[in-house]
């Protein structure tokens, strides 16, 4: 698991225990209950899984120390403090949520993209196919067709002489 990720997990859980706040050993119950860390006093001192044990729980308690401000709570009694999530960092989570949007959303145009140009390429070569078997496809004009286009010319022609005598 990446450091990134606890950091996310660790600010989720200061929005999940919202102004009641919460204690640096609750936190540490709640990130072990996730797997975010083990608990190093069950393995050997010194050993390799009791050092990566140690440097993660470091870790985290040196990000909750960052991001967690200290309150008093007076629904604890007097003098009771807790920590609750700074709202720097929950800024900083909501930005995280919109970046996370907003590339979903990217890669969501992109593949809208990819699609739409992908179907300018068919209509192009359905386009040209059906250019290309016209092109050699004998043409049958009747005279009536020929009759009208005559007819519209003679039409035409008579406007634009009025219009000329007109100027």
């Amino acid at each position: 698991m990446k450091e990134d990720d606890i950091f996310i997990q660790l600010l989720e859980y200061g929005v999940e225990v919202g102004i009641e706040g919460t204690s640096s050993e609750e936190m540490i119950y709640w990130a072990r209950e996730r797997g975010l860390i083990v608990d190093y006093r069950k393995f050997e001192k010194d050993s390799e899984e009791w050092v990566k044990g140690i440097r993660k729980e470091r870790l985290l308690n040196r990000l909750f120390e960052e991001s967690f401000i200290q309150t008093r709570i007076p629904s604890h009694g007097t003098g009771h403090v807790r920590h609750t999530l700074s709202g720097e960092y929950r800024s900083r989570l909501l930005e995280y949520y919109e970046l996370q949007e907003a590339r979903k959303a990217s890669k969501d145009a992109n593949r809208n993209s990819m699609f739409a140009i992908g179907i300018a390429i068919i209509s192009l070569i359905v386009s040209i196919g059906a250019s290309v078997i016209n092109m050699y496809k004998p043409m049958d004009v009747n005279q009536n067709q020929i009759n009208q286009v005559v007819s519209e010319f003679k039409s035409l022609k008579k406007c634009m002489v009025k219009v000329h005598e007109g100027n």
